[in-house]
């Protein structure tokens, strides 16, 4: 697959295992589920059959027992409310029917995984009707021009993939983060979940929360320190049971941001990462972690529209395992390495994985 196919933002990505499957936003061929091979770091389509979702950019992508749920999100200037579901054992996608009321239609908002229920926090969307599930303030966004009164909120709600129910999740008035769009939500225990930054009206912020899913409780984490500016459009990735990695974003003077930084939540500081950058930076893509600890990967967004982004940005914010660093030598230096038949087993496929990756 050729890297300009994969140029895209506003998509959505997770990790099965040794691949990132990526889909959705706004570029070519967004409507089909790309797949990286973190191994071979080789991207391929993946053949999807059923009620395949339309293009949508903004919207929500979780894994819960081999499904990938999408829900909300983009499409030819409307935002949706709607849920589909693809089965990764036989690559299959159904439109889910709530057997409840939905909420109103948004896009640009956070999820957490919990169980076997998604906890969805904020968005920017249309104002929520009388029928629609609501625990939250919606707060109106009067400079929209454009059919219907569209807005930021604070909702906190859990969709239960069994029953396929809605309901609310009601929490505290004083600790509640403010109704915001284009945050970012991470999972930093099977308990906890971490919310950074994101857009309140004109304002791009950052503060970080953390939110209990087993009890819906709030908690605002006073960062200390030289802080990270306020920004949305970012990524957020775990490293580890305390650290989180921010990169890029868009700041509230409307500059495309290329920073990256390390937060530690059990400690409440953070310091920003210095490498080696252009002038660019990026914003509305999305991070995985790599196959080795402290490896990150940020996979496509945008600069100053209409520039999208194609190519994978590497992050290693720790050094590669020794076994690693030798196949990289034998990779690179085939020639000069010699034999190793007389090596274990293990070893000898792992070089041959390797010599048939850099053929390739």
């Amino acid at each position: 697959m050729a890297s300009e196919q994969l140029g895209r933002c506003g998509h959505s990505t997770v990790r099965v295992y040794d691949k990132i499957l990526l889909w959705g936003g706004r570029g070519f061929d967004s409507d089909k589920v790309c797949v990286h091979d973190l191994t071979k770091r080789v991207w391929t389509y993946l053949h999807t059959t059923g009620e395949i979702p339309p293009r949508l950019s903004g919207s929500c992508c979780s894994l819960v027992d081999g499904n990938l749920l999408i829900f909300g999100g983009f499409v030819e200037d409307v935002r949706v409310n709607s849920m589909y579901s693809l089965d990764l054992s036989v690559y299959v996608w159904s439109k889910i029917i709530p057997s409840s009321n939905i909420p109103s239609p948004r896009d640009k908002f956070g999820a957490w995984v919990y169980d076997q229920e998604v906890i969805y926090f904020g968005g920017y969307g249309s104002s929520p009707t009388s029928e629609n599930v609501r625990e939250g303030e919606f707060v109106p966004n009067y400079e929209e021009i454009g059919p219907g009164l569209c807005g930021w909120n604070n909702d906190l709600l859990s969709f239960d993939t069994i029953s396929k129910t809605w309901r609310p999740l009601p929490h505290s008035v004083t600790l509640t983060p403010l109704p915001r769009a284009a945050h970012q939500c991470v999972k930093i225990s099977s308990t906890e979940g971490v919310l950074f930054g994101g857009r309140h009206k004109n304002r791009r912020m950052n503060d970080l929360y953390t939110l209990s899913l087993s009890t819906s409780t709030w908690c605002h984490i006073n960062l200390l320190g030289d802080l990270p500016e306020g920004r949305s459009f970012h990524s957020l990735t775990v490293l580890d049971s305390a650290n989180i990695f921010v990169y890029g974003g868009y700041n509230t003077d409307s500059q495309v941001l290329g920073d990256a930084w390390v937060i530690n939540t059990c400690l409440q500081q953070c310091h920003e990462i210095l490498y080696e950058r252009n002038a660019t930076g990026r914003m509305w893509h999305t991070a995985c972690r790599g196959l080795y600890d402290g490896e990150v990967l940020i996979l496509g967004g945008c600069g100053y529209f209409p520039v999208i982004y194609d190519r994978v940005k590497y992050f290693r914010l720790a050094p590669l395992p020794l076994k690693q660093i030798a196949l990289e030598a034998i990779g690179h230096h085939r020639e000069s390495c010699g034999t190793w038949n007389d090596m274990p087993n293990e070893i000898q496929n792992d070089i041959r994985r390797k010599l048939e990756e850099t053929e390739n």
